[in-house]
């Protein structure tokens, strides 16, 4: 104010005006007749709001920025590795202020000769967020479902259910957070059935509840794939790009999948007899009845969540997930234009954008690094994961 008053400018040419939660100053001179311009960078969510209701104002957003760092070299690496772990969790990772992509050549340059992209990858890891990817046992996984014994396990959505939760506590994950999708999200209402308090936030993108367990046309689809020829021919018509991206398939639950990797979703149902009779077990034992007594009692459930809905999805409708997000106690609802059931394939910045927000939600002051374990619980796997379980297990000894 004093060097606008130097200057000979009105001191009031620049006012800070600080807003809360509950008095959203913002939106009043967002929305006041005399405001001409807006400039906006901050959540996808909040943005969407201002292009929404900016007008006449004219409105320039910036939301859900990535950033990119390209490591190609450091005179002390270690010192570069500690420097952008700390970026990455500043400013309460933000999108738009804190970097989210870390591009590495084959091998980084120090002055102690060329260090391995992976060396460095795992030290970058071990010094801000993790991201832990399970691959349970619903089709595209590589290794049978068994106890550890040997002897059956319990291959139905409560028991797939307790290997989400055995996974937390094996890995000491009770501070991640959990993002879960499709039939995922049946399987982590299980699990917080079974324990109200096994993750600390959850993030639930488009999937199952209450009856809708699966929803049309998936839900015939499941009762003729019970059946093992069936599953079999079904793997093989898969390969067919037109069959694979249609409703048949999985035409309905993205805008535009690679078609590499959706057809590589299918090869363990088309490899392993084994796999086949995991996912035809599991199929036998989904039970919509079941869910609709579970889905209530997730009102037990207190710790955040937030739903990042897809806005086009004609199997999980936005209508449905509110109504799912309204049986829990602290839970936001999030609608996602532009996208269908595998949200985070369809606008990934956005899902990212949420799951760093919501990191941050049970405690604002707390700036430790949070685990982030993304649950994707059915066909549409990761090419990551069926990578890393393929240099784990290798070829199997099963028989077609």
């Amino acid at each position: 104010v004093q060097w606008l008053a130097e200057q000979g400018f009105d001191p009031n040419l620049v006012t800070l005006c600080m807003d809360t939660v509950a008095d959203p100053l913002g939106k009043v001179l967002i929305k006041h007749p005399d405001c001409a311009i807006v400039d906006f960078t901050g959540s996808a969510r909040f943005g969407a709001w201002v292009e929404a209701n900016a007008h006449p104002a004219i409105a320039f957003t910036e939301t859900s920025g990535c950033n990119t760092v390209v490591l190609a070299g450091a005179d002390d690496l270690d010192a570069a590795i500690r420097s952008l772990a700390t970026t990455m969790c500043m400013f309460s990772a933000q999108m738009c202020t804190s970097p989210q992509n870390v591009y590495l050549p084959p091998t980084v340059d120090t002055p102690d000769g060329p260090v391995p992209r992976d060396v460095v990858a795992d030290r970058l890891a071990g010094n801000g967020y993790r991201c832990y990817l399970p691959t349970l046992p619903l089709g595209s996984h590589r290794i049978a479902w068994t106890r550890p014994d040997g002897g059956d396990a319990d291959r139905s959505p409560r028991g797939a259910a307790t290997l989400l939760r055995e996974f937390v506590a094996t890995l000491g994950l009770a501070d991640a957070t959990l993002v879960c999708n499709d039939t995922g999200g049946a399987i982590t209402q299980y699990a917080l059935d079974a324990d109200p308090e096994f993750v600390a936030r959850i993030v639930f993108t488009n999937c199952d509840a209450f009856d809708l367990f699966p929803p049309q046309p998936f839900k015939l689809l499941f009762t003729l794939l019970q059946r093992k020829p069936v599953l079999r021919a079904a793997g093989q018509l898969m390969r067919v790009k037109p069959i694979r991206h249609s409703p048949l398939g999985v035409g309905l639950l993205a805008n535009d999948i690679d078609a590499d990797f959706s057809d590589s979703v299918f090869d363990p149902i088309r490899e392993s007899a084994r796999i086949r009779d995991d996912l035809t077990t599991f199929l036998r034992h989904i039970d919509p009845a079941d869910l609709a007594t579970v889905t209530p009692r997730m009102h037990r459930v207190t710790r955040p969540v937030t739903m990042v809905w897809g806005a086009d999805d004609r199997c999980f409708t936005p209508s449905h997930g509110r109504t799912f997000a309204e049986v829990f106690p602290d839970a936001h609802f999030i609608e996602v234009p532009r996208a269908r059931t595998f949200v985070a394939l369809d606008q990934p910045g956005q899902v990212a954008d949420e799951v760093v927000a919501i990191s941050h939600r049970s405690d604002p002051a707390d700036t430790t690094p949070k685990s982030l374990l993304r649950s994707q619980l059915s066909g549409e796997s990761l090419v990551e994961q069926l990578m890393t379980e393929r240099r784990e297990a290798a070829a199997t000894d099963d028989t077609p």
